[in-house]
């Protein structure tokens, strides 16, 4: 089993900081006087048009000019200057505070909510929950086409006799070395049904090659095996719920709920395909039955999913943590039994087919990752995922060696193409013995906003056709 988490690789989450705060003096309205000369208040001094320049007045408060009067020299006032309209340019005034002109006020507050808008968009990641995405906008689209390749290798010996002592064997003694190479594209769909609830369903197509290489002291030389097949995987669809939204030091909490479908062929449907060709009457026979049958692409049993996924941003990282449970109930499948029975020969070996009661399997899932924005368009994922299968059972008895633990090193990198592209890569080591060799995945996630409210909107305006024989009415004067 191989238990692959994706990263979010976004840019920096983090809300702007607390907006400077913007002093400015109201200019007092220009007073109404005779052309002779004004005579000094304490307040501000506004000559009348056209009348002849005249010193300034030293206030503790604005100087305004009105407009058309000659340039004067600049009020040394604590607070800021602002100039009335069309009056010439004037020297800036020295203040103890800064000096911020009427419209810079205005450019600073439109581009607060400007700023805000826009952090809040980049918070909107496009990958999956399982990458350690958020969820999406009610009635956004997102379609991620993507394809992986898993290369594994698995090496074993088989004893057929007995060990006297240490490197001394009687019988015969096998090596087969198995390769297994995986390519997988897929399509995975996801959608903002309303505010904190996403839907997400993925379709994956499996090619799969399986080459098994034997080599025994019975015999020289090696022999090759290898077979392929192609066919749709196993259908999974699940539910995201946001139970909590970052704020302070709590994270963004999501929780999923999914199920996968057996759709993909599996090795208990090639088994029963086998059965139904009649009775096996030698071991030659029903391994070349089976290789004729092809491979398994998928489990051939319901799985039930659940997640639990927290998302911190600590600017410029994003830490993104997840556990999660998966169970598998109890099923009755066939089986093909290998049975001996004493000969004159010797021992002759018959397979049989068997209906086996499989009993539950569980899963525990847990993933550490940590995403490091570099600039506004490309990220880097770091990450590490561990998934452990407890051993189940087969007629009430333990099945050998089916304990396994899948842990993985995941390396990944999202490059930001345009406001709705987005491109994100991942490589992944199995650090463990029964993980794959190696993976990597290669995805374009590409959102469409609004999508359903413009698909029913170009039906509404969409005008019907006419019926069928009917004329087209004139209007009336």
């Amino acid at each position: 089993m191989v238990s692959v988490v994706w990263l979010l690789a976004s840019p920096t989450w983090a809300g702007p900081g607390p907006l400077p705060l913007l002093v400015q003096a109201e200019p007092t309205k220009p007073a109404e006087v005779t052309p002779s000369t004004s005579p000094e208040t304490p307040s501000s001094t506004t000559p009348a048009a056209e009348s002849a320049p005249s010193a300034p007045a030293q206030t503790p408060s604005s100087t305004t000019p009105a407009a058309g009067s000659a340039p004067s020299a600049p009020a040394q006032t604590p607070s800021s200057t602002t100039p009335a309209a069309g009056s010439a340019p004037s020297a800036p005034a020295q203040t103890p505070s800064s000096t911020t002109p009427a419209a810079g006020a205005a450019k600073g507050a439109a581009k607060a909510p400007a700023e805000e808008e826009e952090r809040e968009v980049s918070r909107v990641p496009l990958v999956s929950v399982q990458q350690g995405g958020i969820l999406l906008p009610p009635d956004t689209l997102v379609v991620e086409p993507s394809i992986s390749y898993t290369y594994a290798t698995n090496t074993r010996l088989i004893l057929s006799g007995f060990s006297i002592l240490p490197l001394i064997i009687l019988g015969t003694l096998e090596s087969e070395k198995t390769t297994t190479q995986i390519t997988s594209p897929a399509l995975s769909v996801r959608y903002g049904l309303m505010r904190n609830v996403q839907l997400d369903v993925r379709v994956p197509a499996i090619f799969q090659t399986v080459t098994k290489v034997r080599a025994n002291t019975a015999q020289a030389g090696q022999v090759e095996e290898s077979s392929q097949q192609l066919g749709i995987g196993d259908i999974s669809v699940g539910l995201s719920y946001q139970l909590l939204y970052e704020r302070g030091g709590y994270p963004d909490v999501i929780l999923r709920l999914g199920a996968t479908a057996p759709t993909g062929r599996s090795q208990f449907d090639i088994f029963s395909q086998i059965a139904n060709e009649g009775p096996i009457v030698s071991i030659e026979e029903f391994i070349r039955r089976l290789n004729e049958k092809g491979q398994a692409v998928g489990s051939g049993r319901w799985r039930a999913e659940s997640s639990l996924t927290a998302i911190k941003a600590l600017d410029p990282a994003i830490i993104v943590g997840s556990i999660g449970y998966s169970y598998t109930p109890a099923s009755t499948e066939s089986l093909i039994q290998i049975a001996g029975s004493p000969s004159e020969g010797g021992v002759v070996f018959e397979p049989q087919i068997l209906q086996t009661r499989l009993g539950p399997v569980s899963s525990f899932n847990f993933s550490l990752g940590l995403t490091l924005s570099l600039n506004r368009q490309v990220s880097m994922n770091f990450a590490f995922a561990d998934s452990v299968t407890l051993s189940t059972t087969a007629n009430g008895q333990k099945i050998p060696d089916s304990h396994l633990n899948v842990g993985q090193l995941i390396l990944g990198m999202n490059m930001v193409l345009s406001p709705r592209v987005t491109l994100y890569f991942t490589g992944q080591i199995g650090i463990t013995r029964d993980a794959p060799d190696m993976a990597f995945a290669l995805s374009v996630p590409i959102v469409y906003p609004d999508a359903f409210s413009k698909v029913f909107n170009w039906f509404k305006k969409t005008p019907p056709p006419p019926a069928t024989g009917s004329q087209p009415v004139a209007p009336k004067p």
